[in-house]
């Protein structure tokens, strides 16, 4: 448990969402909102691995996992968008 008193993987997919609705509010585009929540989460790797300081092998699995969180509502919303929109332009 993080220091909040909520689970890590959590806070990913919490902090993923915020960061995705406010980038999609600021620039109305699902593409450049998905690459701000990339580029967040790439930074808080590195972050994590000057912090922390663990090994490499553990580092890269916790990341892919840590990404994996992050990105999962965002893109998914991020895909429903993309497709509704193309939908509304076909009409």
């Amino acid at each position: 448990m993080a220091t909040t008193g909520v689970y890590e993987p959590t806070l990913h997919v919490i902090i993923g969402l915020m960061i995705f609705l406010a980038a999609l509010a600021a620039w109305r585009s699902p593409r450049i909102a998905l690459l701000i929540v990339l580029a967040v989460q790439c930074l808080n790797e590195l972050n994590d691995f000057y912090v922390k300081g663990q090994p490499a092998m553990t580092l890269i699995a916790q990341s892919i996992e840590d990404t994996g969180y992050t990105m999962a509502l965002p893109l998914l919303i991020g895909c429903c968008l993309l497709a509704f929109s193309r939908l509304k332009v076909q009409k």
